[in-house]
């Protein structure tokens, strides 16, 4: 996997990323951006979920954006905030590499991660999939995700014990029937020891809609 380190520049402090792929790249090729976990709580871009996705992702001759949320604040209604915003430029600043299809761009996240993605799903413009890991049930229940015409999963450990994977399958069912949910065996809510595991699961459904 290519791995560079990179600054988007905005109009607030600079988002800090690492642009991966495939060692040999065909342009243009697709691309996602994969949001880390609440970075208060020792969510970083190197998180091993995340690296394990984007070297799946370049497994499959697919580009990957992985970055760390800006955290100018402590309060949460601010700092949820902020992350919707910083994914959706994220998304909008991989669009924009020339070697990278702009038409096949898709977003992963895990927990806050995927709670970023659900607030800024209206921002994400013709995203072509989006892979949740672990979101909490709250911000799935009060999302408007059933808004949205694009493949959408989920997917959480059976060991989870901060997200209850029974009441996150019935909250996507109340939500809509059609987004795919799928459970990890004997993973918890960092998926230690199954981070291959989920990336494969995540990055098999991602693949199925850009390389199609």
């Amino acid at each position: 996997m290519r791995q560079t380190r990179i600054e988007l520049n905005t109009e607030a402090d600079p988002i800090d990323g690492i642009m991966c792929g495939p060692e040999k790249m065909k342009p243009p090729i697709p691309a996602v951006v994969v949001c880390h976990a609440h970075p208060l709580l020792g969510g970083t871009a190197d998180h091993p979920v995340v690296i394990a996705i984007c070297q799946e992702l370049a497994n499959r001759g697919i580009a990957s954006l992985r970055f760390g949320f800006r955290v100018g604040t402590r309060d949460n209604d601010a700092l949820n905030a902020s992350a919707a915003r910083d994914v959706a430029l994220t998304v909008e600043a991989v669009r924009m590499w020339d070697f990278v299809n702009p038409h096949r761009v898709a977003v992963a996240g895990h927990s806050f991660g995927a709670s970023a993605i659900l607030r800024a799903l209206s921002n994400l413009g013709d995203a072509k999939a989006v892979s949740l890991l672990a979101p909490p049930v709250n911000s799935l229940a009060t999302s408007n995700v059933e808004n949205f015409d694009l493949p959408r999963q989920l997917l959480v450990g059976t060991k989870d014990k901060m997200v209850n994977p029974d009441a996150l399958r019935e909250a996507a069912q109340k939500k809509d029937p059609d987004i795919k949910f799928a459970t990890i065996e004997n993973a918890d809510h960092n998926f230690n020891f199954t981070y291959n595991e989920v990336a494969t699961a995540s990055v098999d459904f991602l693949a199925e809609y850009l390389l199609a």
